[in-house]
This record gives C-alpha cells, structure tokens and sequence, in this order.
C-alpha cells in the first residue's frame, strides 16, 4: 500500500505542476480521473457480487489514499496550508508566487543589515520571518523546499550549511 501511495503523491504533484495549480481542495483531487483510477488499479479485482459492498469501500479507499499521498508531499514540503483544518485550501509551494516573493524580499532586506550581511540569514530566522509576514503554518520543511528552489533559479546562494544570501 506504502508504493502505491507513494506512486499517488508523485501523481498529484505531476498533475498540480502540470495544470499550474496554485491552491486546490482535497476533494477536488478525488474527482480527477487519472488519479482515481490509480487507486482503483492498485485494488484487487471484484466479483459482481461484491460490486456493491466494494462502491462504499471504494470511496473510504479514494479518499485515505488521497489523504496519506497529500501527507506524503507535505513531509516533502511541496504542498502547504495556510491553516491546521485539514479541510482547508492546501498551497502548492512551488507555485506560490506570494511565498515565494515574501521570502525572497526578507533575505534581500535582512542580507543588507550588517548582522546578516557577511553569512547570510539563517534558515531558521528566514523562517520565523516568513511565519510572521506570510503563515504561521508555513513550516522548516516547506522553507527548505522553496530556499531549494530559490537555489535552483538562482535567486539565492547558500553561503554555509543553513545561511543563505542574495548578490
């Protein structure tokens, strides 16, 4: 079950950067063929008999299946929500052009004070900085995700093991 899971989170994060989803519903997921039919496939098969019996199953299936993949790329910190309510909008973070902007600004303006200007901010102030100007339910994982990314486009430089700057 664990593969498949795995095998679904790699899926909804395909198909999120696929259609440049930004914010999504859990429930909206549970609605994409593609995705549930990869569930469904991972099933053992059915008599018509059971056909019944497996239709209520089978939502409680899709929607644990969804839920253990969401958590999969949170752990990850591809996805965020702005809230504890697992209900909620969730935030694809690497789509979040307002997370991104918040905290590319705070190591800019940070990396000019002379406390931060020879090493850089610290990935746990970055952090803090981002809880208080963003979400306070963005998280070290998510931060790292995005200070990755960052990296990746150049928009940051890690200077030593948790410092980053900007030129």
């Amino acid at each position: 079950m664990l593969g498949s899971i795995i095998v679904l989170s790699e899926k909804i994060m395909d198909f999120l950067l696929e259609n440049k989803t930004q914010k999504f519903y859990q429930q909206e997921l549970e609605t994409v063929d593609s995705l549930v039919s990869l569930i469904r496939q991972c099933g053992p098969g059915t008599t018509t008999e059971q056909m019944d019996f497996k239709a209520g199953l089978d939502v409680k299936l899709i929607r644990s299946s969804f839920t253990e993949a969401i958590k999969v790329l949170q752990e990850k910190g591809a996805l965020f929500q702005k809230s504890k309510n697992p209900n909620d909008v969730y935030c694809v973070t690497k789509q979040d052009k307002e997370l991104y902007r918040v905290t590319l600004e705070i190591i800019k303006a940070d990396c000019k004070r002379p406390k931060y200007a020879e090493k850089g901010c610290h990935l746990r102030h970055i952090l803090s900085c981002v809880q208080q100007n963003y979400s306070c339910f963005v998280n070290e994982t998510v931060i790292r995700y995005l200070l990755d990314l960052m990296e990746s486009n150049s928009d940051v430089v890690t200077t030593m093991e948790g410092y980053y700057t900007v030129f």
